[in-house]
């Protein structure tokens, strides 16, 4: 601090003396002492005028010049001075106020916080199901698509397959089975039609909680009379990417030929995106069981799910007693594309049981 703040600092205290001018004497004359032969008595006095202006010189006096510098003492220290009614700037600077230290402090803890090692991001993971839901007629016979809702809701479903589907037809009331479902459970809800019926249209249907970019509906060549069958092919966009979601259901008949011819289709339907190594899912009812022709021809461009990652039999049909596993989840193996886990919730909304997948997407 310098003399001259010091003195103004002193004066403004009300003290008729200044201190460090005093301090300043008793410093010059202990230099012409030290040098002096009778060292021991200059000390002395030197101390005791210093004691009197309360200089504390003990263990200073005869050091080297560099701790020469006198300094008051604790007794009678800038803070014990009597208190002022308009403190000094120079003492405003010697406390600084407390926002300060917060806005010192503050950068500080958030320098530690960033040091520290973020956890690693969990993949991000999203649910397919499949449902052959019988037009909304469940096992006691009542048509209730709320029920259907239900099942969709409680499994936590972003993607839905959904066969045998009314639309406009006198069984169902003349509802559309799909907008009542998509509404139901806040989804956007796709119908194809594969052939008139009760004076409505009869098909498949997709449910999506993603942004659906393109969607087409292709009739598969049947080779001999029956009801028409159809591929549902939707782009939807998961997450910032495409994925390529397919909903079918295949001809019924013992005689494996219709099918065959369909899977054949749906494999050429998709083998360009696999080739690219494009996200594909192709879900539905196969009417067809584990180990079958069709089962293998499918096995040959995609994966089981169930197979992979289901636990037990995976039994879908009938509901209110499951013998057999025709409804899959079937997915291309490709951009990272992998299930979790699989599941077949038990419900009686429909004469089919749903198949529920899982699936992550680093």
């Amino acid at each position: 601090m310098a003399a001259s703040g010091s003195s103004e600092f002193i004066s403004r205290c009300g003290h008729p003396n200044s201190a460090w001018q005093s301090q300043n004497a008793v410093t010059r004359k202990e230099k012409r002492m030290n040098t002096a032969p009778n060292g021991g008595q200059a000390r002395r006095i030197i101390r005791q005028r210093a004691m009197a202006l309360g200089v504390d010189t003990r263990g200073k006096l005869g050091a080297s010049p560099a701790h020469r510098k006198p300094r008051l003492s604790r007794a009678k220290t800038f803070h014990n001075l009597p208190p002022m009614n308009n403190p000094s700037p120079v003492r405003r600077k010697l406390r600084p106020p407390n926002w300060l230290l917060l806005v010192l402090l503050v950068p500080l803890v958030a320098g530690c916080a960033s040091r520290s090692v973020p956890e690693p991001a969990a993949p991000a993971t999203f649910r397919v199901m499949t449902f052959n839901i019988h037009h909304g007629e469940g096992l006691d016979r009542r048509v209730d698509w709320e029920r259907i809702a239900a099942v969709i809701r409680a499994e936590g479903a972003d993607l839905v397959a959904l066969q045998e589907v009314d639309r406009g037809t006198a069984r169902t009331a003349r509802r559309d089975l799909t907008a009542e479902l998509a509404a139901l459970t806040g989804m956007t809800g796709i119908f194809s039609n594969n052939f008139a019926f009760q004076g409505g249209e009869y098909g498949n249907a997709i449910l999506s909680r993603f942004p659906v970019r393109h969607w087409t509906n292709l009739h598969y060549r049947m080779l001999r009379p029956g009801e028409q069958r159809g591929l549902l092919l939707a782009e939807v966009e998961v997450r910032g990417r495409p994925l390529r979601f397919l909903n079918t259901h295949i001809d019924y008949r013992p005689d494996d030929t219709e099918r065959l011819a369909n899977v054949e289709e749906i494999a050429a339907a998709v083998a360009a995106w696999v080739g690219q190594g494009s996200a594909v899912i192709v879900a539905g009812d196969f009417n067809d069981v584990p180990g079958s022709r069709v089962w293998r021809r499918l096995g040959e461009q995609f994966h089981d799910a169930w197979e992979l990652v289901g636990t037990g039999d995976g039994f879908t049909f009938p509901a209110d007693a499951p013998r057999r596993r025709i409804d899959y989840v079937w997915f291309a193996p490709t951009n990272g594309l992998r299930p979790l886990r699989a599941w077949v919730p038990e419900t009686q909304a429909s004469d089919h049981r749903p198949v529920v997948v899982e699936f992550a997407w680093p």
